[in-house]
């Protein structure tokens, strides 16, 4: 059995996928297949987002109040 190569997606591509799944009417699935992208991969980008922008957010505070 051969292993799957891991494509390599640009922070700018990664942020866009999520962007679009999170507007109204659009589904992670619709979106994944649109790009050629498993919903699962959106959501998991979406989940390291959000976990960095509320370290920055924590970061900021402790810094400046």
């Amino acid at each position: 059995m051969t292993k799957k190569k891991n494509q390599a997606y640009t922070e700018e591509f990664r942020q866009e996928a999520v962007r679009r799944a999170e507007q109204k009417g659009n589904a992670a699935a619709s979106v994944g297949r649109e790009l050629g992208i498993s919903a699962q991969q959106i959501y998991n980008w979406r989940r390291q987002f959000n976990s960095f922008t509320s370290c920055v957010e924590l970061l900021r505070f402790a810094l400046y109040g």
